[in-house]
């Protein structure tokens, strides 16, 4: 029978040059697809003024649409849904896909209400507790005003993300990143969801593997002026209050191993939390080395150990790119009420990383302790059991399998 080739649009809030975990999920998505033979275009917001409405990376076309800055989250949400309904109909008109995966669920639901006809899956990758609550409710060490404020924007930015999110089920094809994913949606959702699959999202090994960052270390020490005698303890990601990083520095303080923390990425928070390591006496071991991209793979093989310490996620990117990189990686362990994290999805504990319970400073400092305390044998085995098991378990390769799969069963259901 012969290879069906496809017209695959991807959709999500941004896209490359701004670098994220969705975002460069497009970029290796699109790749793949790419790769067999399938034409790709990728529709965004115009995040940053700078960036061009159309653009061609990697032999994939951008196209970006305007949108007004608005302060209020609820305000934004909708605006998001309501621009994509009535700006995205010529370009659908033109380009003709035969099927769209979408990111965001403001623009996901946007595409359903513009009225073009053709399967829609939506990959979701938060949902609207998880996300209102990451973004306006893990306020320690803020002023009482502000703090209060966050609980308001709490719920106006909840209730318009649940009703988004609850209409567009009645639209969309949902496929869930993890079982935490999934689980998460259910309690939310019940009887909305249907026929939803999970099909985990890949790490694209010819970029992040040990090789690489290897080759890049000599320039990241030399560059950032990394202490080469001490442990090195990595975070990537934003630097924002849902992402504990404060709790971050309180472990840090307690481990007994001299080590370095080293921060990849930028945020709001990037100031208090220099404020914080000074005030905790760990500001000297502490580098902001800001936005990374194509030495990433560098720093995570620079690391003995990559953290993460967040307690709301829906999947963790990072762990998966420190894994490819021989890394061993530590997150705590979901447990669907208070940690709602994907972890033991991902980390096989003692064998690839470190699972911690207790959401706790201490707990966290123990858990880099037993790392740091292996024999080199044993680290080299974890190290090896890392780069096996992510290369085996999570590749873009086989999520695009999944997803046109998926897609060509919708399409004959379609009568395509």
């Amino acid at each position: 029978m012969k290879e069906r080739y496809l017209k695959i649009l991807l959709v999500n809030g941004a896209a490359y040059p701004q670098i994220g975990g969705v975002e460069n999920s497009l970029r290796y998505i699109g790749k793949e697809l790419l790769k067999q033979g399938h034409e790709v275009k990728i529709w965004c917001f115009q995040t940053k003024p700078e960036f061009p409405l159309i653009t061609i990376f990697e032999n994939i076309e951008i196209i970006r649409m305007p949108i007004p800055s608005i302060k209020w989250p609820h305000k934004r949400n909708w605006m998001k849904v309501n621009a994509t309904k009535n700006g995205i109909i010529p370009f659908l008109n033109d380009f003709k896909p035969d099927v769209i995966w979408s990111r965001s669920v403001f623009l996901g639901l946007g595409i359903a209400l513009s009225g073009y006809e053709c399967p829609l899956f939506q990959i979701y990758c938060t949902n609207a507790l998880m996300e209102a609550r990451g973004s306006f409710l893990n306020t320690k060490g803020l002023p009482l005003k502000r703090r209060i404020m966050m609980f308001l924007l709490f719920f106006l930015d909840y209730f318009s993300f649940h009703a988004i999110e609850k209409k567009l089920l009645k639209y969309s094809h949902p496929i869930f990143f993890s079982k935490n994913m999934s689980n998460q949606m259910r309690s939310l959702y019940k009887e909305r969801i249907i026929n939803e699959k999970i099909v985990y999202p890949g790490v694209n090994t010819d970029f992040f593997n040990n090789k690489t960052g290897n080759e890049l270390k000599v320039e990241i020490f030399k560059k950032y002026s990394i202490d080469d005698s001490r442990k090195k303890v990595l975070y990537v990601g934003r630097l924002a209050l849902n992402k504990n990083i404060f709790l971050l520095i309180d472990s840090i303080k307690l481990l007994k191993t001299k080590v370095e923390l080293i921060l990849v990425g930028e945020g709001k928070e990037r100031e208090r939390i220099k404020a914080y390591a000074k005030k905790k006496d760990v500001y000297e071991n502490v580098r902001f080395v800001g936005l990374q991209d194509k030495l990433l793979p560098g720093f995570y093989s620079s690391a003995d150990v990559t953290v993460l310490p967040t307690t709301i996620e829906s999947f963790g990117q990072v762990y998966l790119e420190s894994l490819a990189c021989g890394t061993p990686v530590i997150g705590f362990k979901g447990d669907g009420k208070k940690i709602i994290t994907a972890t033991n999805e991902i980390i096989k504990d003692g064998l690839t990383g470190r699972l911690v319970e207790k959401v706790s400073a201490s707990d966290l400092a123990k858990a880099m302790e037993s790392i740091f305390s292996l024999e080199e044998n044993d680290y080299k085995a974890m190290s090896e059991n890392a780069i096996r098991d992510v290369s085996e378990r999570f590749t873009w390769k086989k999520f695009v399998k999944e997803m046109l799969f998926l897609s060509k069963s919708e399409l004959s259901n379609y009568g395509l």
